[in-house]
């Protein structure tokens, strides 16, 4: 439900641009499930052959973490309800703890190129001897399809996520509050204690 379909409705709305919008974007999401589907397809057909071919079954669940953007000025204008570095830090020990040495599954944490907290994690995850834990800083499209979930917390990498048709978590712990969508348009799952 577009509310670009309902722009008509407006006074300061172009009727025809709103339409030719709507359409557009009606467009484009179709076009993109229907790739979906097809990679979804093939993807089967290759998971089937595999099976067929006598390989193991098991394989390492992937969940992929969106980090928070963290640099110098963040701390100094965050607004209380959003995450501060020092609560991002805290979130990525605590992921670390639980999944670090967990046997079948991998945590990889998306940080963005600037980030300020990148070096302190790499530190963490080499001092707490974690080996199924990796750090990328690009090829987001790449982590997409080779996760299983998606871990948010005010991240937009979520909306992104949507396209992909990825289970996403939207960590949300009290006194917290939700800058994106996700979880009022039940398109998360809200998770409150890490």
């Amino acid at each position: 439900n577009l509310r670009l379909q309902n722009a008509n409705e407006d006074s300061d709305v172009d009727p025809v641009f709103a339409s030719a919008t709507a359409a557009t974007l009606s467009n484009f999401i179709n076009n993109e499930q229907k790739e979906n589907e097809k990679n979804n397809e093939n993807k089967n057909d290759e998971q089937q052959e595999e099976k067929e071919e006598g390989e193991d079954d098991t394989q390492e669940k992937v969940l992929l973490v969106a980090t928070s953007a963290n640099d110098i000025y963040w701390d100094k204008v965050c607004p209380f309800h959003l995450f501060n570095s020092f609560e991002n830090f805290e979130i990525y020990e605590n992921l670390v703890n639980i999944f670090g040495n967990r046997e079948g599954f991998r945590l990889v944490l998306k940080f963005r190129p600037l980030d300020m907290l990148i070096e302190e994690t790499r530190q963490l995850i080499k001092t707490k001897g974690a080996r199924n834990i990796d750090i990328f800083i690009d090829r987001l499209e790449d982590l997409f399809v080779a996760c299983d979930a998606l871990l948010v917390t005010q991240s937009n990498v979520g909306i992104e996520a949507l396209f992909y048709q990825i289970p996403i978590l939207q960590y949300l712990p009290p006194g917290k509050e939700s800058t994106m969508p996700l979880i009022p348009e039940n398109a998360s799952i809200k998770v409150e204690n890490i």
